[in-house]
């Protein structure tokens, strides 16, 4: 059963701040000139911007000549990263497609604002990249299609190569030396589906993945002058069950070996339940419960990358200065739709509580301070709209100040908080904590 939706495939915004004289305006469409194509952009204006203003742009080309191959070109920027390139592949987006790849190249240029030179400028890095990827889906079974036919079984490697026009000084530990990463994956993955409705739409039919998978990850970094291997293991499983509900495990873990020392070490535990949908008179609403546990650390580099910050941790919430290696936050929402309309748009109470533990490796997670938030707000959205939803939130923060140092704020959003692992092989790649 297949079902659609005519939707309208234009959509953009504007957004300011004059306090800080930041803002962005934004467009993208989805069926540009009626080809399937999706051409987006977007312009920024920022003081810690060079000329005080960037841009954002990309074009893509979709299922060229009925092949599933699509071709994409962009430019995107940051305060302190821009990167531009072109890609080209085809990914594992059905179930009986057997053969993925791609071919990108990629230029990078990115700047350290804690880290400066004798001269007192910014410490720089500029490389290229070039990227290669092959993998093949197969499964032990005949072919038979009279049934759900899945290539449950992918093997797949990977070429990547990084060359550096411009290094940092500050760099003695040679992290940013020119290198080859070769990396190997051999995964199994069984998919199926179940229908609901108001899990994380707002009244359209979804298809919710159920899924055991399992990736075992094997590379080989060969530097200029050090190589060192790379070993990862990927795993998720999940379940649907009439009475209780819907409940998700992952476990990802992947490290690089050298001189009998594990380097960049990154670890993470999540899992995210949601409950059945309950009803009161013509009122709907449903409990999600998420956690994640994050491990990021390298001997060689020991910094703290780690945050709790917004999608981090807790929403609404931001402190550059709050960082560590480990964390563990807890997030709990309750929906309530409601059964109004207004111009197509409908509508979901949200009530929220966050919680997070954040150290450094020199301390334990537990013995840390127990950030917290709690909140409410709404979730709107025109279903035939392309338009994201919107979130309005408002958010208290007892013992966790804004920078700020206010207890309160107020934010929007454009994407739920909760989000499901992907759940299909796509493009080898190591274990991170983004």
């Amino acid at each position: 059963m297949v079902y659609v939706q005519d939707i309208w495939s234009i959509s953009g915004g504007a957004i300011y701040s004059p306090g800080n004289k930041t803002g962005r305006t934004w467009f993208n469409d989805i069926n540009f000139l009626g080809f399937g194509n999706e051409i987006n952009g977007g312009l920024k204006v920022d003081r810690e911007f060079t000329h005080g203003w960037d841009w954002d742009g990309g074009y893509s080309v979709n299922n060229i000549g009925k092949t599933f191959i699509s071709a994409n070109v962009f430019y995107s920027s940051g305060t302190d990263h821009q990167q531009y390139g072109i890609m080209i592949g085809r990914d594992f987006s059905s179930q009986v497609i057997r053969w993925g790849g791609g071919i990108s190249q990629l230029w990078q240029n990115t700047r350290y604002p804690d880290l400066r030179d004798t001269l007192g400028h910014f410490e720089t890095a500029r490389d290229n990249q070039q990227d290669y990827w092959l993998g093949y889906a197969f499964d032990v079974r005949p072919f038979d299609p009279t049934t759900v036919y899945q290539n449950r079984f992918n093997i797949a490697g990977r070429v990547t190569r990084t060359v550096y026009s411009e290094k940092p000084d500050f760099d003695t530990l040679n992290l940013f030396q020119n290198n080859t990463f070769y990396l190997g994956r051999v995964g199994f993955s069984y998919r199926t589906y179940y229908q609901d409705r108001y899990v994380f739409g707002l009244g359209r039919t979804e298809d919710v993945p159920l899924i055991t998978m399992i990736e075992l990850l094997f590379g080989l970094e060969q530097g200029a002058s050090s190589s060192r291997p790379y070993y990862g293991l990927k795993t998720g499983y999940s379940f649907h069950n009439d009475q209780l509900g819907y409940l998700y495990g992952g476990f990802q873990t992947g490290a690089f070996r050298s001189d009998e020392k594990w380097l960049n070490r990154t670890s993470i535990l999540e899992l995210l339940y949601f409950s059945n949908l309950h009803a009161i008179g013509n009122y709907n609403w449903r409990h999600y419960i998420g956690s994640r546990y994050s491990y990021s650390f390298d001997p060689s580099s020991p910094q703290d990358v780690l945050n709790i910050n917004n999608q981090g941790g807790l929403r609404g919430f931001s402190d550059s200065y709050l960082r560590g290696n480990k964390k563990l936050v807890l997030n709990y929402e309750a929906d309530i739709f409601v059964p109004l309309k207004f111009l197509g748009l409908q509508l979901a109470v949200i009530v929220f509580a966050d919680f997070g533990l954040i150290s450094s490796s020199n301390s334990s997670l537990f013995a840390s301070m127990l950030y917290q938030g709690y909140g409410f707000g709404f979730r709107i959205r025109n279903e035939h709209l392309i338009f994201p939803q919107i979130q309005f939130m408002f958010g208290f923060y007892p013992n966790t100040p804004q920078v700020s140092g206010e207890h309160f704020n107020m934010f929007q959003q454009s994407s739920i908080f909760y989000r499901f692992n992907q759940f299909q092989f796509s493009i080898p790649s190591v274990v991170s904590v983004e």
